[in-house]
């Protein structure tokens, strides 16, 4: 095993997965995955999430200006029809947070159901995310499928140096803290992390302040 190729390939498995990375890097790394069954594997994860979140992306609309805010942060142009780089878009944004988020996620809730039979990329419950003015911040996701996770699209995010912390709540009153973000994380407009599938029963979300504070909710139906 060649660690400090491995190293390197982990680095950059998101950007191969989602044909981002530029060639003769993409094919040697390819090549590398080829020999090494832990790279092809992970190669293997990330381009099945991408799947899914392909699938998915044609239902979800991501907030005004998010096109614009992400391409700008990738880098690349806007020739491919809308409706492509809309799917590639959310699923790029998504990638990187669901990979660091699904360990959490998946250690949320102890002894849950792993047999439920959901299709990849279909939302289980969404609702739009609200201030405590009543105003609108967004929206939010449960999506079902091999990594159940949670989708955040946020419209119009503050430059701020403050994190919050996303909670999501089930019929018995039993709260779950899922993951928390900070302005560099939701810059782009979107947030994601992995999920226990037992959190797709969550009936509400609530985003939560340092201070212990609920900033915003969601009914989540």
């Amino acid at each position: 095993m060649n660690t400090e190729l491995c190293a390197e390939f982990e680095e950059h498995v998101e950007a191969l997965a989602i044909g981002e990375l530029a060639e003769p890097e993409a094919s040697r790394l390819l090549a590398h995955a080829g020999s090494c069954p832990s790279c092809q594997a992970q190669l293997d994860t990330v381009s099945g999430l991408v799947d899914s979140l392909l699938q998915l992306t044609p239902r979800v609309e991501p907030p005004a200006g998010f096109e614009s805010r992400v391409l700008g942060r990738l880098h690349v142009g806007t020739s491919a029809p809308a409706a492509l780089w809309r799917s590639f878009i959310v699923a790029a944004a998504c990638i990187a947070a669901l990979l660091g988020g699904v360990a959490l996620g998946n250690t949320a809730l102890s002894g849950a159901d792993d047999s439920a039979n959901v299709s990849a990329g279909t939302v289980a419950r969404s609702g739009t995310i609200a201030a405590r003015d009543g105003s609108s911040l967004g929206s939010a996701q449960l999506v079902s499928g091999a990594e159940p996770f949670v989708l955040v699209t946020i419209d119009n995010p503050t430059n701020s140096s403050a994190t919050v912390w996303c909670e999501l709540v089930l019929a018995s009153g039993q709260s779950v803290t899922v993951g928390s973000w900070g302005y560099d994380d939701v810059a782009a407009g979107v947030w994601a992390v992995g999920i226990d599938r037992a959190l797709l029963q969550a009936g509400d979300m609530r985003i939560v302040a340092a201070d212990g504070s609920v900033v915003a909710t969601a009914v989540l139906e």
